[in-house]
């Protein structure tokens, strides 16, 4: 893979995860997301961070 490829890529992931953080200080409506009450949003909430956390983990891979 060209360092160029690996740089966007980085970006590109970097940016997903903070995307999906700004996400939930946003705030959203549990109806938006398949939520039904504040229980299944904070579970949402998680959720997201886990993803959020994945999506960081697998950039390391293409930081240059």
């Amino acid at each position: 893979m060209k360092l160029k490829t690996k740089e966007r890529t980085y970006n590109a992931l970097t940016t997903a995860a903070q995307m999906i953080e700004d996400h939930l200080q946003g705030g959203c409506d549990p109806e938006d997301v398949g939520e039904i009450d504040e229980e299944g949003m904070g579970e949402y909430n998680k959720a997201c961070i886990r993803a959020s956390k994945l999506i960081l983990t697998l950039s390391k891979k293409y930081k240059t």
